[in-house]
């Protein structure tokens, strides 16, 4: 191996990569070195360009191919070797052709969303599709992110991010995240021109009700009223902080449907529990159900197997999560949890948390409330086997 492969795969080893990408890179700039016999040291940008004709023309792959291979080549001159290129002109990347799905009629949409059974599950892929959600972002809604009345979602996103090439952190401005005004008549703008991009190209089908919209007249008069309406496109910063969006967020997605305080009395077979009515000045009001019914009411909320509560993307995903963390700590001058924290953690089981949560102990004796019980001996777990009947 040669020291310029070794330094190219140690600098995609200091980033992160992944084993598949470092392969994948290393690859790519194997099969460039060997078809001009030569280091890539010495090579340059018309070497480069002639390369990338190669596997256009000649080799004839696809945008994808050539995309790795362009991500493999920027990759080894801008961090590697060092080149203060404009890579974007030096070595640039293949545009990606944009399609867009066919657009359902109302009628369709509908037969779809009358498929699914179940109420909720209807109600949770009717605001999905009416809203273009991510499921991350579907289970994190609440009920107070809803406005109905002016058909708004609220969603949180960070206010910074790492830079591409892992050097620095690159934070908004303090009082300021992104012009609103602007954002939402550019967001309509873009929209609106890639809409009629497709309809000129002949990429969008219209059937039934919309079928009208077939003719380029009717079409474009369709658009001038879209184009009249204000688009609401808008964000702020948290009036308290981000620790106080991570508590309000924390409160709906790492806990169970209902708290032990809410439930007032559970006799004669029913289970009487408190409740919030939002619709009602947002009253809190007492509700009886049968045993029954609140149980399925409740396994309503147990994802089935193999469903995540929470997905999460860019620096918090669960693949590198810590280590990009940690490297966002780094960048930012901050101390790690276990740095900044001078106690030491206790780990607790599942007594303590018992006590904490209820407030009685599974150390207290259950007969005089006095004496402290303590393990003699751990019984060791006995499995019946069937029985095999003798059969001769």
């Amino acid at each position: 191996m040669t020291s310029l492969r070794q330094r190219y795969i140690e600098d995609m080893q200091v980033r992160n990569f992944s084993p598949v990408t470092q392969a994948s890179y290393t690859r790519e700039v194997l099969g460039f070195a060997r078809y001009f016999n030569k280091s890539p040291e010495l090579l340059g940008p018309e070497q480069i360009r002639a390369y990338q004709v190669y596997l256009t023309n000649e080799r004839k792959l696809g945008i994808v191919s050539i995309s790795v291979a362009t991500s493999a080549l920027r990759f080894l001159y801008r961090v590697t070797l060092k080149k203060n290129w404009c890579m974007a002109d030096m070595i640039p990347a293949p545009k990606v052709p944009k399609k867009l799905p066919i657009i359902l009629s109302p009628e369709e949409v509908v037969r779809f969303l009358d498929c699914v059974a179940m109420r909720k599950h209807r109600a949770v892929l009717t605001t999905c599709y009416a809203a273009g959600l991510r499921i991350s972002e579907a289970v994190a809604l609440t009920l107070p992110a809803i406005d109905s009345r002016r058909m708004v979602l609220r969603g949180v996103v960070p206010g910074g991010g790492i830079s591409l090439d892992g050097a620095r952190w690159i934070s908004c401005r303090p009082n300021f995240f992104v012009p609103v005004k602007v954002l939402s008549r550019l967001f309509r703008r873009l929209f609106l021109q890639y809409l009629q991009e497709a309809f000129d190209a002949g990429k969008l089908r219209f059937f039934t009700s919309l079928q009208a919209l077939q003719d380029p007249q009717a079409f474009n008069r369709h658009l001038d009223l879209a184009r009249d309406v204000e688009w609401v496109v808008y964000a702020k910063p948290p009036f308290a902080g981000p620790q106080q969006v991570v508590d309000y967020v924390g409160r709906y997605t790492h806990r169970v449907a209902i708290s032990n305080h809410r439930i007032v009395d559970i006799e004669d077979g029913q289970v009487k529990f408190k409740w919030r009515d939002y619709r009602d000045n947002n009253q809190q009001k007492t509700m009886p159900l049968t045993a029954d019914e609140f149980i399925r009411r409740f396994l309503l909320h147990v994802l089935p197997s193999g469903f995540h509560r929470i997905r999460y993307y860019g620096f918090l995903g669960n693949r590198h999560r810590k280590e990009k963390l940690e490297h966002c700590r780094h960048l930012l001058g901050m101390a790690s949890p276990k740095e900044g924290s001078a106690e030491p953690t206790i780990q607790e089981d599942y007594r303590d948390r018992y006590e904490r949560l209820t407030g009685r102990s599974l150390r207290e004796c259950p007969v005089c409330h006095r004496g402290r019980m303590i393990a003699v001996k751990a019984l060791p777990q006995v499995r019946s086997s069937p029985t095999i009947q003798n059969t001769s």
